[in-house]
């Protein structure tokens, strides 16, 4: 990565902010392009940027084609109450929602993670919006204990023979079934 394929990143190749949101990207000892969401400044959704925040919108800020990895810092949307919706449902290199990290966005109802997230940690949709509904496709996904700590009456969805069902049952919260879905492609002869 260098200043010439981020925009906005001419005077810190490493660092720059795009819409409310702080991204940082490196190379680590293996080789691998490191892709990071430092954090969201509190007027997300508010003063600055859109209520909604989309895989799409960061691979637009920070050529993410390019990257192995994509991490979101512990609390990176932590009280950013003008964040309304989340789809990542299109990240595919993104694979846990960590700590506290949309902790006490309380406008937050809809979430939509890729299916390659693995693991979501600790209070990372507390204090969200009593009813937020987070669409979570992978079949084995750790969920901590208070992923959802202070939601009083969140809706997982999921698939009917995955870990979420689980957790939502053992927990107490709704759940409604993902569809099976699949892809037909024609060929053309």
């Amino acid at each position: 990565f260098g200043a010439e394929t981020a925009p906005g990143t001419v005077d810190n190749p490493f660092y720059w902010c795009t819409d409310g949101i702080i991204y940082s990207s490196y190379t680590d000892a293996d080789g691998k392009n490191i892709l990071t969401i430092e954090e969201a400044l509190p007027g997300r959704g508010t003063t600055i940027g859109s209520t909604r925040v989309s895989a799409e919108e960061i691979f637009d800020a920070i050529a993410l084609a390019d990257a192995d990895e994509m991490l979101i810092q512990e609390a990176a949307f932590q009280n950013c109450d003008g964040i309304k919706s989340v789809d990542f449902s299109t990240a595919t290199i993104l694979e846990e929602i960590p700590k506290d990290c949309f902790y006490s966005c309380g406008n937050l109802d809809t979430v939509v993670l890729p299916e390659k997230v693995k693991a979501i940690y600790g209070k990372a949709f507390g204090e969200c919006d009593d009813s937020i509904m987070v669409t979570i496709p992978g079949k084995e996904v750790y969920i901590a204990p208070t992923a959802f700590q202070g939601d009083t009456d969140p809706l997982l969805l999921s698939y009917f023979d995955s870990s979420v069902r689980r957790y939502a049952r053992d927990n107490g919260y709704d759940f409604d079934e993902i569809a099976d879905s699949f892809t037909v492609i024609f060929a053309d002869y």
